[in-house]
């Protein structure tokens, strides 16, 4: 992983917390996230909805992260991005975010419909909905190498390496 997205994770994760907080659980609101993202980090931004423990929609999914899928995002359900494996440790993952409150970064490989390994590292932070009825999560990835032009996002096929991220709550224990 080159430092450049390193760097880049770094400069989102500090946007995220600077961003204004209703009460005591340190969770910015949506619309405050929004208002304030830069330009160049909007192709790479997801917004999930998540309605139950295993039903998630997508709310917005960035130009870049779009155009990765051959019939776009539409037609996906978010989970079926993910390994049948994988799925379950996501599922917990995200309950944990969006409990806790945490941050989660990680790197998984993503395995192409051309069958070409990706590396792939992102953060997933919790958001409120401008209502509060909704719990929602926000996913900022960057690929180490590019897709050729003519091949597709397939599955996320293994996590590879995560950490926790305190923003502002502590970490849980132990970790998933």
């Amino acid at each position: 992983m080159t430092d450049s997205i390193e760097n880049t994770l770094d400069a989102f994760c500090a946007y995220w917390q600077t961003l204004p907080r209703e009460d005591d659980a340190g969770v910015p609101r949506l619309d405050a996230f929004l208002d304030g993202l830069k330009p160049a980090w909007q192709p790479h931004i997801v917004l999930v909805d998540i309605n139950s423990r295993d039903q998630w929609s997508f709310r917005l999914f960035g130009t870049g992260r779009h155009n990765a899928f051959d019939s776009g995002v539409t037609k996906i359900d978010p989970l079926d991005i993910y390994n049948p494996d994988v799925r379950p440790y996501v599922l917990e993952t995200v309950q944990t975010i969006l409990s806790h409150p945490c941050g989660w970064r990680a790197t998984h490989r993503l395995r192409s419909t051309k069958g070409v390994d990706n590396l792939q590292t992102g953060v997933t932070l919790p958001l409120k909905t401008e209502d509060g009825t909704q719990d929602c999560i926000v996913n900022f990835v960057l690929s180490k190498e590019p897709l050729a032009h003519d091949d597709r996002q397939g599955r996320i096929e293994e996590i590879i390496t995560w950490v926790w991220m305190d923003v502002g709550a502590g970490t849980p224990k132990p970790q998933p």
